[in-house]
Protein backbone atom coordinates (compact mmCIF):
# COMPACT_ATOMS: atom_id res chain seq x y z
CA UNK A 1 0.00 0.00 0.00
CA UNK A 2 0.55 3.80 -0.45
CA UNK A 3 1.30 5.99 2.77
CA UNK A 4 1.79 9.80 1.15
CA UNK A 5 4.59 8.94 -1.60
CA UNK A 6 5.98 6.35 -0.08
CA UNK A 7 5.77 2.41 -1.16
CA UNK A 8 5.30 0.45 2.07
CA UNK A 9 6.86 -3.21 1.11
CA UNK A 10 7.86 -6.28 2.30
CA UNK A 11 10.19 -9.13 0.81
CA UNK A 12 7.54 -10.08 -1.56
CA UNK A 13 7.11 -6.84 -3.16
CA UNK A 14 8.23 -6.60 -6.83
CA UNK A 15 11.16 -4.57 -7.26
CA UNK A 16 12.65 -5.57 -3.59
CA UNK A 17 12.78 -8.91 -3.70
CA UNK A 18 15.90 -10.69 -2.43
CA UNK A 19 16.87 -14.56 -2.42
CA UNK A 20 18.62 -16.70 -1.54
CA UNK A 21 20.28 -19.43 -3.91
CA UNK A 22 19.12 -22.78 -3.58
CA UNK A 23 20.87 -24.66 -6.52
CA UNK A 24 24.68 -25.30 -5.88
CA UNK A 25 26.17 -26.86 -9.01
CA UNK A 26 29.70 -29.04 -7.92
CA UNK A 27 32.85 -26.91 -7.84
CA UNK A 28 34.21 -29.86 -10.41
CA UNK A 29 31.34 -29.47 -12.64
CA UNK A 30 32.02 -25.54 -12.53
CA UNK A 31 35.73 -25.97 -13.44
CA UNK A 32 35.28 -28.97 -16.32
CA UNK A 33 33.08 -26.65 -17.98
CA UNK A 34 35.16 -23.63 -17.67
CA UNK A 35 37.71 -25.32 -19.75
CA UNK A 36 35.63 -25.61 -22.40
CA UNK A 37 34.76 -23.37 -25.17
CA UNK A 38 31.49 -21.73 -24.88
CA UNK A 39 30.77 -22.97 -28.49
CA UNK A 40 31.03 -26.95 -27.69
CA UNK A 41 29.04 -26.06 -24.26
CA UNK A 42 26.19 -24.15 -26.17
CA UNK A 43 25.67 -27.18 -28.73
CA UNK A 44 25.47 -29.76 -26.39
CA UNK A 45 22.78 -27.70 -24.94
CA UNK A 46 21.10 -28.01 -28.83
CA UNK A 47 22.25 -24.49 -29.41
CA UNK A 48 19.83 -23.30 -26.72
CA UNK A 49 20.95 -20.69 -24.10
CA UNK A 50 23.60 -18.83 -25.96
CA UNK A 51 23.08 -15.17 -24.92
CA UNK A 52 22.41 -12.84 -28.21
CA UNK A 53 26.30 -11.70 -29.70
CA UNK A 54 25.60 -8.17 -29.02
CA UNK A 55 26.61 -9.25 -25.62
CA UNK A 56 30.96 -9.56 -25.83
CA UNK A 57 34.11 -9.19 -23.57
CA UNK A 58 34.72 -5.60 -22.96
CA UNK A 59 38.12 -6.61 -23.73
CA UNK A 60 38.83 -9.31 -25.90
CA UNK A 61 40.21 -12.57 -24.64
CA UNK A 62 38.48 -11.97 -21.42
CA UNK A 63 36.63 -15.40 -20.06
CA UNK A 64 34.54 -16.17 -17.16
CA UNK A 65 32.74 -19.20 -15.18
CA UNK A 66 30.85 -19.00 -12.34
CA UNK A 67 27.44 -19.65 -10.96
CA UNK A 68 25.01 -16.56 -11.33
CA UNK A 69 24.12 -13.83 -8.83
CA UNK A 70 21.36 -12.44 -10.67
CA UNK A 71 20.97 -8.42 -10.46
CA UNK A 72 17.71 -7.00 -11.43
CA UNK A 73 17.97 -3.36 -11.23
CA UNK A 74 15.67 -0.27 -11.62
CA UNK A 75 16.35 1.00 -14.88
CA UNK A 76 19.45 2.84 -15.08
CA UNK A 77 20.25 2.65 -11.29
CA UNK A 78 22.70 0.94 -9.73
CA UNK A 79 22.07 0.59 -5.89
CA UNK A 80 21.03 -3.13 -6.48
CA UNK A 81 24.08 -3.72 -8.28
CA UNK A 82 25.83 -2.77 -5.21
CA UNK A 83 24.27 -5.02 -3.20
CA UNK A 84 24.86 -7.51 -5.22
CA UNK A 85 28.76 -6.74 -4.74
CA UNK A 86 28.28 -7.33 -0.79
CA UNK A 87 26.62 -10.46 -1.22
CA UNK A 88 29.33 -11.96 -3.80
CA UNK A 89 31.26 -15.63 -2.45
CA UNK A 90 34.57 -16.90 -4.63
CA UNK A 91 33.43 -17.92 -8.08
CA UNK A 92 30.61 -16.06 -8.61
CA UNK A 93 29.22 -14.12 -12.02
CA UNK A 94 27.09 -11.41 -11.62
CA UNK A 95 24.07 -11.33 -14.18
CA UNK A 96 22.84 -7.91 -14.30
CA UNK A 97 19.37 -7.59 -15.91
CA UNK A 98 20.14 -4.12 -18.05
CA UNK A 99 17.54 -4.15 -20.87
CA UNK A 100 19.54 -3.21 -23.69
CA UNK A 101 19.93 -0.06 -21.61
CA UNK A 102 23.05 2.12 -23.29
CA UNK A 103 22.40 5.77 -22.30
CA UNK A 104 24.13 5.14 -18.89
CA UNK A 105 26.26 2.70 -17.63
CA UNK A 106 25.42 0.29 -14.35
CA UNK A 107 29.49 -1.14 -14.01
CA UNK A 108 32.76 0.55 -14.52
CA UNK A 109 36.13 0.40 -12.78
CA UNK A 110 35.13 0.91 -9.52
CA UNK A 111 32.68 -1.89 -9.41
CA UNK A 112 34.93 -4.16 -10.84
CA UNK A 113 37.65 -3.99 -8.56
CA UNK A 114 35.01 -4.20 -5.63
CA UNK A 115 33.97 -7.19 -7.12
CA UNK A 116 37.28 -9.05 -7.57
CA UNK A 117 38.03 -8.11 -4.06
CA UNK A 118 35.55 -10.27 -3.65
CA UNK A 119 36.75 -13.38 -5.26
CA UNK A 120 33.79 -13.04 -8.43
CA UNK A 121 34.62 -14.54 -11.55
CA UNK A 122 32.75 -12.11 -13.59
CA UNK A 123 29.73 -9.70 -14.34
CA UNK A 124 27.61 -10.12 -17.52
CA UNK A 125 25.04 -7.31 -18.29
CA UNK A 126 23.22 -6.75 -22.04
CA UNK A 127 23.81 -2.93 -20.98
CA UNK A 128 26.75 -0.54 -21.53
CA UNK A 129 29.76 -0.14 -19.17
CA UNK A 130 32.01 2.98 -18.60
CA UNK A 131 35.65 3.06 -17.25
CA UNK A 132 36.42 0.73 -19.90
CA UNK A 133 40.67 1.38 -19.77
CA UNK A 134 40.22 1.51 -16.12
CA UNK A 135 38.72 -2.47 -16.33
CA UNK A 136 41.05 -3.31 -18.31
CA UNK A 137 43.72 -2.15 -15.24
CA UNK A 138 41.54 -4.01 -12.64
CA UNK A 139 41.89 -7.35 -15.41
CA UNK A 140 37.92 -8.47 -14.20
CA UNK A 141 36.16 -10.10 -16.58
CA UNK A 142 33.17 -7.94 -17.92
CA UNK A 143 30.90 -8.48 -20.88
CA UNK A 144 28.25 -6.29 -22.21
CA UNK A 145 26.93 -4.25 -24.98
CA UNK A 146 30.22 -3.74 -26.84
CA UNK A 147 28.91 0.70 -27.15
CA UNK A 148 30.64 2.45 -23.94
CA UNK A 149 28.84 5.79 -22.10
CA UNK A 150 30.36 8.30 -19.73
CA UNK A 151 27.31 8.52 -17.67
CA UNK A 152 26.75 6.64 -14.51
CA UNK A 153 23.61 5.11 -13.01
CA UNK A 154 21.18 6.65 -9.95
CA UNK A 155 21.85 5.23 -6.44
CA UNK A 156 18.39 5.15 -5.27
CA UNK A 157 16.55 1.53 -6.18
CA UNK A 158 14.70 -0.38 -6.02
CA UNK A 159 16.32 -3.14 -7.43
CA UNK A 160 15.97 -7.53 -6.75
CA UNK A 161 18.53 -10.04 -6.10
CA UNK A 162 18.51 -13.40 -7.12
CA UNK A 163 15.20 -13.77 -8.65
CA UNK A 164 15.12 -15.22 -12.40
CA UNK A 165 16.47 -12.91 -15.28
CA UNK A 166 16.74 -12.22 -18.66
CA UNK A 167 19.98 -11.27 -20.25
CA UNK A 168 20.85 -10.97 -23.80
CA UNK A 169 17.57 -12.99 -24.43
CA UNK A 170 18.46 -15.84 -22.31
CA UNK A 171 16.43 -16.80 -18.71
CA UNK A 172 19.16 -16.53 -15.83
CA UNK A 173 18.25 -18.45 -12.70
CA UNK A 174 20.32 -17.87 -9.17
CA UNK A 175 22.57 -20.64 -8.92
CA UNK A 176 23.21 -21.71 -12.91
CA UNK A 177 26.53 -21.80 -14.48
CA UNK A 178 27.79 -19.09 -16.51
CA UNK A 179 30.47 -19.56 -19.00
CA UNK A 180 32.20 -16.33 -21.76
CA UNK A 181 35.32 -16.40 -24.19
CA UNK A 182 35.57 -14.63 -27.10
CA UNK A 183 32.43 -16.69 -28.86
CA UNK A 184 29.74 -15.26 -26.47
CA UNK A 185 28.46 -16.16 -23.21
CA UNK A 186 26.49 -19.18 -22.83
CA UNK A 187 24.26 -20.03 -19.19
CA UNK A 188 24.08 -23.69 -18.25
CA UNK A 189 21.18 -24.70 -15.77
CA UNK A 190 21.86 -25.51 -12.61
CA UNK A 191 19.75 -28.95 -12.80
CA UNK A 192 21.23 -29.73 -16.20
CA UNK A 193 25.31 -28.69 -15.48
CA UNK A 194 26.54 -32.07 -14.80
CA UNK A 195 24.65 -33.88 -18.37
CA UNK A 196 25.85 -30.75 -20.62
CA UNK A 197 29.60 -31.13 -19.23
CA UNK A 198 29.67 -34.31 -20.46
CA UNK A 199 28.34 -33.75 -23.47
CA UNK A 200 30.47 -31.20 -24.22
CA UNK A 201 33.55 -33.02 -23.96
CA UNK A 202 32.28 -35.21 -25.98
CA UNK A 203 31.99 -32.40 -28.33
CA UNK A 204 35.09 -30.69 -27.82
CA UNK A 205 37.19 -34.43 -28.66
CA UNK A 206 34.75 -35.22 -31.90
CA UNK A 207 36.29 -31.53 -32.63
CA UNK A 208 39.69 -32.09 -31.68
CA UNK A 209 39.35 -35.34 -34.53
CA UNK A 210 37.85 -33.51 -37.03
CA UNK A 211 40.41 -30.43 -36.32
CA UNK A 212 43.44 -33.44 -36.76
CA UNK A 213 42.00 -34.73 -40.46
CA UNK A 214 41.36 -31.25 -41.61
CA UNK A 215 44.85 -30.39 -41.31
CA UNK A 216 45.87 -33.51 -43.16
CA UNK A 217 43.48 -32.30 -46.32
CA UNK A 218 40.28 -34.94 -44.56
CA UNK A 219 37.90 -31.75 -44.03
CA UNK A 220 35.19 -33.48 -45.61
CA UNK A 221 35.52 -36.91 -46.42
CA UNK A 222 33.96 -38.81 -43.62
CA UNK A 223 30.46 -37.47 -43.52
CA UNK A 224 29.81 -35.37 -47.13
CA UNK A 225 29.11 -38.31 -48.89
CA UNK A 226 26.10 -39.77 -46.57
CA UNK A 227 25.05 -36.18 -45.98
CA UNK A 228 24.70 -35.67 -49.97
CA UNK A 229 22.91 -38.74 -49.95
CA UNK A 230 20.45 -37.94 -47.72
CA UNK A 231 20.06 -34.53 -49.09
CA UNK A 232 19.07 -36.32 -51.86
CA UNK A 233 21.80 -35.57 -54.51
CA UNK A 234 22.06 -39.36 -54.94
CA UNK A 235 25.82 -41.23 -55.75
Amino acid sequence: MHVGRRLVTNNNSVGYRIRSRSERVDDDVVLGLAGIETAFVGDAMNKFNSMTARVRPVIPGMRLAGRALTVRPALGDNLAVYMAIERLEPGDVLVIESRGLSAVAQWGDLTSAAARHRGAAGAVMDGSVRDRAGIERVGFPVFALPEPVAAGGTRVGPGELNVPVAVGGIAVCPGDVVLGDDSGVVVVPAEAAAAVLAAARHLADADADKMRGAEQGNATSAWMADAMRRAGYGD
